[in-house]
């Protein structure tokens, strides 16, 4: 990807139209007070929507306002998601994002987009955790040449060992809301990473390694890309590069977890249509 800013271009406010203002506010009450912060990624989408898909800066203010959030840590939630109008500075690669707030329906966008101008790298939620993308999308991507970034392949934290229900987690932390932290899901998912640690107990390794080292298994076009503030957890995902797994390896994984994980990653209405199966 190309180094990227702000465009100069942005319109100096933001207001919901009084539809979505009175859909954002009730997506607002769903939370208790505390927690309302759990509501930005659906205001931001909403939002974007609203702007023909493109977040100005204005729109991350007025919903940092409406949820008594730091403008900065809505800018933060902005940026993961690839949500706001960006310039490219220099001469750039295209990478194209497939979460919800992109917007991208599945294979045949890929295919309009690369048409139009050649992708190098898609950029989606895949892991152990989470695997919807082996049914079109990353096929998809191997037959049109594009490389696969896998964003969360810890699954957002579960793949370690420091996994809590979401009732432990902090107002604003997604976790806290994530169908697969819920009572129900949380503890059958427990059980899966427990049979996870013993596998990789046996290769001398960690989970967390044992997960990164799956999707390394998965071909070279797949880079995970874990996130880590720690020089420790740092050296730990490096490791995984040196944990190979074998054809029995794979497979006790696929019984493990023939599906993914038991819960989505995000609600109904957020998910992008080709991650509905």
């Amino acid at each position: 990807m190309s180094v990227r800013r702000l465009a100069d271009e942005q319109p100096t406010s933001f207001e919901f139209t009084p539809e979505n203002k009175a859909w954002a506010e009730r997506e607002v009450a769903k939370y208790p007070p505390g927690r309302q912060a759990s509501a930005v990624l659906a205001l931001l989408w909403r939002a974007q929507k609203q702007n023909g898909y493109w977040l100005p800066r204005a729109a991350i203010e007025k919903v940092a306002a409406m949820l008594d959030m730091p403008n900065i840590r809505v800018l933060e939630v902005a940026t993961f998601y690839t949500m706001f109008n960006l310039a490219p500075v220099g001469r750039h690669y295209v990478q194209v994002c497939t979460t919800t707030p992109c917007m991208l329906a599945g294979s045949d966008d890929i295919r309009r987009a690369h048409a139009v101008q050649p992708v190098s790298v898609l950029q989606t939620e895949y892991s152990i955790f989470e695997r919807a993308v082996e049914r079109e999308i990353l096929p998809t991507t191997r037959e049109l040449g594009i490389g696969f970034v896998a964003y969360s392949p810890l699954g957002r934290g579960f793949l370690t060992s420091e996994v809590k229900p979401a009732s432990e987690y902090g107002p604003g932390d997604m976790r806290s809301v994530d169908e697969r932290w819920q009572p129900g899901n949380y503890e059958r998912n427990v059980a899966a990473i427990e049979r996870l640690t013993e596998l990789a107990r046996g290769k001398g390794a960690s989970v967390t390694q044992l997960a990164l080292a799956w999707l390394l298994a998965q071909g070279d076009d797949v880079v995970p890309i874990p996130g880590t503030r720690s020089p420790d957890r740092l050296a730990e995902n490096v490791g995984a590069a040196d944990v190979t797994l074998t054809a029995d390896d794979l497979k006790l994984v696929d019984e493990i977890l023939p599906g993914g994980s038991f819960g989505s990653r995000y609600a109904a209405a957020h998910m992008p249509s080709w991650d509905r199966g």
